[in-house]
């Protein structure tokens, strides 16, 4: 089959970027024609591989896929664009460009923006079946601005199948995409993953840390200075994911190598004795977000120093391995700390092949994922097994909804809330208008006493919850635009400020927000995952 793959693709760093890489290699070796679509070089020079040229890239290729990239805006035609590079014209004019002499019989979207939208456009245009599939900062992060939301429902909802996860299908469910079009696909162990630990590195141990860099550097620093302080060696691979601007020399003062080719990841793993998984802070907000560094560190046998809440997560509390700075130096200065590393690199190496066997946390070989895609690819219009996501929706409506209820009875969605509306508010006593809108789709529970269980979420892995009165639901619901003015009490203005703060509404005019002493609290219920 032709394949249109829109994806992240290098020298443009990250995992999605390595993936869509390693997809497409391994759908070329199956015989199938790839066409790859992306624009890398558009990205600033802390986004991608400091590599040049791109001959590198195109050799080890081998002709396996072609690669369409799109012009950089440094190009005198985009330059003083008011609206930024205008990236999804030009992966979608580029796609397009060559359909005549290349037909596609199937359309791959990964990555929303701009990959997702564009290969939504040229389906929409060619009439080609569209498989779409995301990352967790598209769910996360990207699907909670109120002005993105309804073109991303639209999309899951068109694509003759999406490829997702098992904990996100469930939330893709409950947004209205038919269950049959969810194929929720497990996690790949890396491409390159080899069948045996590399060799143990001859010399004193040194310390990896690769990938997106914090934007608060102080524990790398820690780990440099207190490293030299022992007389071991640290390399640091990388850039702050998201500096205050795109130049390089802004981005980090650190002592640090630009990011690499996603095939020489196991050669660098392979020359450290300890890999350190950093955590990077501008996934913060996308809970159950986790990089894959334990998983690349442990498919070459090198022990990993976690994060606490990332060990929990791969289900590696068990192999002892450090997840404090303090356990992470002592195990460092330990007299017999090359021996111990080897062991516990050993330990990670045999806990990654229990896991691919197992499939308990949902880790496959990539072999096995590729197989899936294939699949799915080769014919988007079978259904899917809906019942993992039917099992994962029960799930997430019994972490959320009060113990007791009827969940098919009393579970309210307000499709309104993908339509993002402006409403007019009067106030009585200024006799101010305002308009507000609602920030996020919502679902709400009735209880008794004219309460309202709020469940404010977009597909994400993180819904927010509330309780409410009457009068906040009302306000609510004059934000759907239903009705489109609506009289605003003078004690609602507090009220009105208070679901603004919770990020439930916006209000376009300030003159009716109070001061920070008179906004209200609302209750929150911290969120359970089902």
């Amino acid at each position: 089959m032709r394949v249109f793959y829109f994806t992240k693709f290098p020298p443009l760093q990250g995992g999605m970027s390595a993936r869509g890489l390693f997809t497409a290699l391994e759908l070329g070796r199956r015989g199938h024609e790839v066409h790859i679509f992306s624009d890398p070089l558009a990205a600033a020079s802390h986004e991608r591989v400091n590599a040049a040229p791109l001959r590198e890239l195109f050799d080890y290729v081998d002709h396996k896929v072609t690669i369409h990239f799109a012009e950089t805006d440094e190009h005198i035609f985009y330059r003083r664009h008011p609206g930024g590079r205008p990236a999804v014209s030009q992966l979608a004019s580029l796609a397009l460009s060559v359909t005549d002499e290349h037909r596609p019989d199937v359309i791959f979207g990964s990555f929303m923006e701009p990959y997702g939208i564009a290969a939504y456009l040229v389906s929409k245009v060619t009439a080609t079946p569209l498989v779409a599939t995301h990352a967790g900062s598209d769910i996360g992060r990207l699907m909670r601005a109120r002005d993105s939301q309804f073109l991303y429902r639209q999309v899951f909802l068109d694509s003759s199948a999406v490829l997702t996860t098992p904990r996100h299908s469930a939330y893709l469910a409950l947004m209205g995409v038919p269950a049959r079009k969810l194929h929720a696909l497990p996690v790949p162990a890396p491409a390159w993953a080899p069948n045996a630990p590399a060799a143990p590195h001859d010399g004193p141990p040194t310390v990896l840390m690769y990938g997106k860099l914090p934007t608060d550097d102080s524990y790398i620093r820690h780990v440099i200075e207190d490293c030299a302080h022992i007389g071991v060696r640290t390399e640091v691979i990388g850039h702050i994911a998201w500096p205050a601007s795109n130049s390089t020399d802004d981005a980090t003062t650190l002592p640090t190598s630009p990011f690499v080719w996603p095939w020489k990841i196991p050669g660098l793993i392979s020359e450290s004795g300890l890999v350190a998984a950093l955590r990077s802070s501008g996934n913060a907000e996308v809970q159950h977000h986790h990089g894959l560094t334990p998983v690349e560190a442990a498919a070459m046998g090198r022990a990993v120093a976690l994060h606490p809440s990332d060990a929990a997560n791969f289900h590696m509390t068990k192999l002892g391995l450090p997840t404090s700075h303090t356990e992470m130096m002592k195990l460092l200065g330990a007299q017999d700390a090359r021996r111990e590393l080897i062991g516990l690199g050993q330990a990670c190496f045999d806990w990654l092949q229990e896991q691919l066997a197992s499939g308990v946390i949902g880790l496959v070989p990539f072999e096995t994922y590729a197989d899936r895609v294939e699949r799915v690819l080769s014919a988007p219009d079978e259904p899917a097994d809906d019942r993992v996501v039917a099992d994962r929706v029960t799930r997430l409506l019994k972490a959320h909804i009060p113990k007791g209820a009827d969940t098919q009875e009393i579970l309210r969605e307000r499709r309104q809330a993908y339509r993002p509306s402006t409403a007019s508010l009067h106030h009585i006593d200024s006799g101010a208008d305002a308009r507000i809108v609602r920030r996020v789709p919502m679902r709400y529970l009735e209880l008794p006493e004219q309460q309202f269980h709020i469940i404010a979420q977009s597909a994400g892995s993180h819904p927010h919850e509330h309780i409410v009165a009457q009068s906040a639901m009302a306000l609510l619901e004059a934000a759907d635009g239903s009705p489109k003015r609506a009289e605003l009490d003078p004690d609602d203005i507090t009220l009105l400020h208070g679901l603004m703060s919770r990020g439930l509404i916006a209000v376009c005019d300030a003159d009716l927000l109070p001061s920070k002493n008179e906004v209200p609290s609302l209750s929150r219920i911290e969120p359970s995952h089902g």
